[in-house]
């Protein structure tokens, strides 16, 4: 059994750094953070010891051919092939990190043998009715959220619960480098903010939603210089105002009473709760659980401050902490078990 888990390994990169997953020696599951660049699997692979032989990614903002995903599955795996690279460079979001991963993968798949398999997608069912209204003709709001996140963390929640919470009205927040909120009618998502977009709160290092003169302002100032993507998410946030380019850095502030760095979790915990109840009316104030998942959440200054603020609506369950990263290790050694 041990030597088909060194087969795996699970990545996921951001726009600082990426998160590498691997078994180790006894079969204990292994998590190390790395700084992203253009050799970001060559420097994976190599803190696993040996080639792997299946190659874990999470979905990005394309969506995958059809057929490539079973309408029952949970969650999707898919084959990263060629198609799919194409996919990802040819997306809106081609900037995006897990979409640039998609590209890395394939190339290196192709260069070594390595098998490329992604779990998941971030882009949901068209928003209904309303919903899709952004307040500009043209633009239409899309459903695009951590979905990954989403669903590990309602299962997660339901074991916390011990009950299946997939049928359930759910308010379901993710936070860490970027910030998702997701509404849940019976299991089926009917509202979401998009963090690609730039919607919804901020998170550890994205701005999410700007007043859009400030953001017009910013542009004709050139504040946000020739890389405003960037700038706008990975270049801001909780870190940016806290004056720090490091989330465990935050954390010692955090520990030791930083002013500024209480006051950036505050302000992005004001957001979260607004608008947690925005969802609540989104759902008609009917919600069975409000989650908050993510690795903000595994802070005790963010959850007492929203939960003290939102949990008169609903019981609030808190998954904090990495939830990628076993997702995708516990459906590569599904892979490596089945070919086994």
């Amino acid at each position: 059994m041990n030597s088909v888990r060194h087969r795996v390994l699970a990545v996921d990169l951001g726009r600082r750094h990426g998160k590498v997953g691997f078994f180790g020696g006894s079969g204990e599951m292994i998590q190390k953070k790395i700084l992203a660049g253009p050799d970001f699997l060559e420097q994976a692979a190599a803190l696993m010891g040996s080639p792997p032989g299946i190659l874990m990614i999470p979905g990005g903002s394309y969506r995958p051919p059809d057929g490539l995903t079973g309408p029952d599955s949970f969650p999707e795996v898919f084959p990263v092939d060629e198609t799919v690279a194409r996919l990802a460079r040819e997306s809106e979001d081609s900037w995006y990190p897990r979409n640039v991963l998609a590209q890395m993968a394939w190339e290196y798949s192709v260069r070594t043998g390595c098998k490329a398999f992604a779990v998941g997608t971030m882009r949901g069912a068209p928003l209904a009715g309303e919903a899709q209204f952004s307040g500009l003709p043209g633009y239409s709001r899309r459903a695009v959220y951590h979905a990954l996140e989403h669903r590990a963390a309602i299962r997660a929640a339901g074991e916390i619960n011990r009950s299946d919470l997939r049928g359930k009205n759910l308010i379901l927040v993710y936070s860490g480098e970027e910030t998702s909120v997701a509404c849940y009618a019976r299991g089926a998502v009917v509202e979401c903010t998009d963090p690609l977009a730039g919607e919804g709160p901020f998170g550890f290092q994205a701005a999410g939603t700007l007043p859009a003169t400030a953001l017009v302002d910013a542009f004709f100032e050139n504040v946000l210089g020739d890389k405003p993507e960037e700038v706008l998410s990975c270049g801001s946030g909780v870190l940016a105002y806290a004056e720090t380019a490091d989330e465990e850095e935050l954390e010692r502030l955090v520990e030791n009473g930083d002013e500024k760095a209480l006051r950036a979790l505050c302000g992005m915990a004001y957001q979260i709760s607004k608008e947690i109840g925005r969802a609540v009316a989104t759902l008609s104030g009917r919600v069975d659980f409000i989650i908050l998942a993510g690795p903000a959440f595994s802070l005790n200054e963010v959850v007492n401050f929203v939960g003290s603020r939102v949990g008169k609506w609903a019981p609030v369950l808190v998954v904090g902490g990495e939830l990628v990263i076993p997702v995708l290790l516990r459906e590569g050694l599904r892979k490596v078990e089945g070919e086994s």
